[in-house]
């Protein structure tokens, strides 16, 4: 007390004697008065905990905790006494702790930090009483002062926990009514008042199409719980974006989905029983469904086209280099899936899942039950499920149904004729005696007649020898009146020549055929067209075969890959401590193909996409997996998008020193994994050069649908030596 509040001896026995001994002591000490004292929070502990541990001093302390015995440090060596209404034990989300001196932060203290014991909290919170956490007025000056997005969220997080545990929707209302704290995409202003009748946004695509027209919150990198989103939105009174956009769907070729209304139908009743034993949806999300499901169509299409309107004047569309593979219209209850992709388990189930609940986790283990149903159904049909229904323990109500789809047998004959039998004749049996008589039979049909030629006609008739036996006289008149010389030719032994044609035809056919009509015309052949144009000889020889030509050969549509030139980008500094070999002093051995040349460029590659992408996303977090060494994962790079709810992508790298290399391996571990993230998988194609701003970079996104579109092709070869059944 002498520390603390400058009480000598006797006048800390005048107040302890003077009144009853059961008695709060009040604190006579005014509101402005606070006592500094030179000495270590570690000595403080020590005494803490020696009047914790002694009972009648613990009953004398709480009689005195309405004064000023907390210690605070302000230094390493000084700190002051603060009131227990001050001070509170924790900080749950560990924001106000960062505030850690009192000559930094003017409102309460958390105190856990620095005296974080169970016998220490025990004489904190049951002798002085300080509070176990702060209070909501403790959180709000915080508001006006954070500019972090993440931080500001956590914030309004526990500030909307704390005002629906303690019913205090109005008070807080009106505190933060001038405060402009709720983050946002509008360009013109990052936080703006809940009073500004802003928009919570349901999909960010469809948020940043009307950035220019609304104001549409900017959320957080963490995940945010739909509880915590509702008691927000009614907190604030925020209105969602959902609901003042309008969707518009159209759609070419519409005809019914007959195998996945068939699937579903078998299913969807399983898969409620599903959600609502493990707790997944709600009751009124269960009955929500079933009037959704109950007049649920399956529907294929040709295309799929999504617009977006606000009000009757403003129409938007999202930009997209690929289109809608599937959608679900609720309000229509039709299931919308591109006839390409009718058999793709993974598009339809994720449609269903991500239709029937929200929950990044939930989904995840719905897809994987559906998948299990699906295997049921391909293997034993409807009998399988059937068995599985049968065997359901509970039955909940109103049990989710699709109507099932009328199937109509079509005849192909028309109407008169439907009811006539059908008459099935066999096939003739023509024998090779009989094919030999009817060669034998003179033709029945008369012989053409010869066409008359005139005197003059005759006379006109250009006749041409050849100049050499066995060869064939061009039939070009043009060139032979544009000039009196010669022909030009290439002077070629004969036998040679016919033998180099025959060949080179040969190979011109089967490349024609692997190439599936692709036309190729080979350099040989080219060079030689120009020789015989070009180079005179006195020998009149004629190539013994005219060229062939080929028209233009017919490619793939070119794919939308991103193309990066490291030349164009501007501070960038590429390999800044991590490679352990500087290629501009240090050759690259060579090695054969596959050893340690191949191993040094990799490593280039990988570090070199690396420092590009931590340049590019400074926000994110990005780990290159292989930096200390090989670890054999299907992926070289993860990056997790901070902007997006922290997805993760997952990226190859494959180098080459060659500016013309398209074609790289892939493992059957690489293959299995971009397959089972098809949206987020990428393969960055390194063309790396000694000179770094040369080098370029190919982002190939997609995988499996450029693959299916065509844009990209796979191939195999077979491991014939040691060294490559090796790699």
């Amino acid at each position: 007390m002498k520390w603390s509040c400058d009480l000598d001896s006797e006048a800390l026995w005048n107040l302890v004697n003077g009144i009853n001994t059961s008695e709060i002591i009040p604190c006579t000490l005014p509101n402005t008065f606070r006592q500094s004292c030179v000495d270590t929070i570690e000595n403080f502990c020590q005494i803490y905990q020696f009047l914790a541990s002694n009972n009648e001093i613990r009953m004398l302390i709480n009689r005195f905790r309405l004064w000023p015995l907390i210690f605070i440090p302000r230094g390493e060596k000084i700190g002051d006494f603060l009131l227990a209404h001050q001070t509170f034990w924790n900080d749950p989300i560990s924001i106000l702790s960062s505030q850690n001196t009192i000559a930094d932060f003017n409102g309460r203290i958390p105190i856990r930090p620095y005296y974080d014991n169970p016998l220490l909290q025990s004489f904190f919170l049951d002798i002085l009483h300080v509070e176990s956490q702060p209070t909501i007025d403790d959180y709000i000056p915080l508001l006006s002062t954070i500019q972090d997005i993440d931080k500001i969220w956590q914030i309004i997080e526990i500030i909307t926990k704390l005002t629906v545990e303690q019913n205090k929707h109005k008070e807080v209302r009106e505190k933060c009514s001038n405060i402009a704290f709720i983050p946002c995409i509008n360009n013109q202003q990052k936080f703006m008042k809940y009073a500004d009748h802003l928009f919570y946004p349901h999909d960010i695509d469809i948020a940043d199409l009307f950035v220019d027209t609304l104001s549409i919150i900017k959320l957080p990198s963490f995940n945010i719980s739909i509880e915590f989103k509702e008691n927000f939105c009614l907190l604030f009174n925020i209105e969602n974006l959902d609901k003042v956009i309008q969707t518009k769907i159209d759609v070419d070729n519409e005809q019914p989905s007959i195998n996945l209304s068939d699937f579903y139908s078998q299913s969807i009743v399983l898969i409620q029983d599903f959600l609502l034993n493990y707790s997944m949806i709600s009751a009124d999300r269960s009955d929500y469904l079933s009037s959704k499901f109950a007049r649920m169509k399956f529907l294929c299409v040709d295309r799929i086209q999504l617009s977006y309107c606000y009000g009757s004047n403003i129409v938007k569309t999202v930009p997209n280099l690929y289109s809608v593979d599937t959608y679900i219209d609720q309000e229509l209850c039709k299931f919308y899936i591109l006839k390409k992709y009718e058999t793709s388990e993974m598009r339809y189930i994720d449609a269903m899942t991500e239709f029937i609940v929200k929950n990044e986790g939930e989904r995840l283990k719905l897809s994987g039950y559906i998948k299990k149903l699906l295997q049921i159904y391909q293997n034993n049909a409807e009998q399988g499920l059937k068995q599985l229904r049968e065997n359901l323990k509970q039955n909940y109500e109103p049990k989710w149904m699709i109507p099932e789809v009328i199937k109509e047998k079509v005849s192909l004959l028309p109407p008169a004729k439907q009811e006539e039998e059908i008459i099935v004749r066999e096939k003739p049996i023509i024998t090779s005696e009989k094919i030999e008589q009817l060669a034998n039979e003179p033709s029945r049909r008369p012989k053409p007649k010869l066409k008359e030629v005139t005197k003059e006609e005759d006379a006109n008739r250009l006749t041409s020898f050849p100049l050499k036996a066995g060869s064939i006289e061009s039939n070009d008149v043009s060139s032979q009146k544009s000039s009196s010389k010669p022909p030009i030719v290439s002077k070629v032994d004969e036998s040679t020549e016919q033998t180099h044609v025959n060949d080179e035809t040969s190979q011109v056919s089967r490349d024609h055929e692997q190439e599936n009509n692709e036309h190729v015309i080979t350099k040989n052949r080219s060079k030689t067209h120009i020789d015989e144009e070009t180079k005179p000889v006195q020998d009149h020889a004629v190539r013994s075969r005219a060229p062939m030509v080929f028209s233009e050969p017919v490619s793939l549509p070119p794919a939308n890959f991103e193309h990066i030139t490291v030349s164009n980008l501007t501070d960038l500094h590429l390999f800044a401590s991590t490679s352990t070999t500087d290629d501009s002093s240090t050759p690259i051995p060579t090695f054969p193909v596959g050893t340690e040349a191949d191993r040094i460029t990799g490593r280039q590659g990988e570090e070199f996409v690396f420092q590009y992408l931590k340049w590019k996303y400074p926000s994110n977090t990005i780990e290159w997996i292989n930096e200390n060494n090989e670890s054999g994962s299907p992926y070289d790079i993860r990056m997790i998008v901070k902007s997006e709810n922290d997805r993760i992508e997952h990226i190859e790298v494959k180098t080459t020193r060659s500016h013309d290399q398209n074609t790289f391996p892939v493992s059957i571990g690489e293959v299995e994994y971009l397959l089972q993230h098809p949206s987020n998988y990428f393969i960055y194609r390194v063309y790396y050069a000694d000179n770094k701003d040369s080098s370029t970079i190919i982002v190939i996104n997609r995988i499996k649908d450029n693959l299916q579109l065509k844009r990209l092709k796979l191939s195999m070869t077979i491991a014939t030596k040691s060294s490559d059944l090796k790699q």
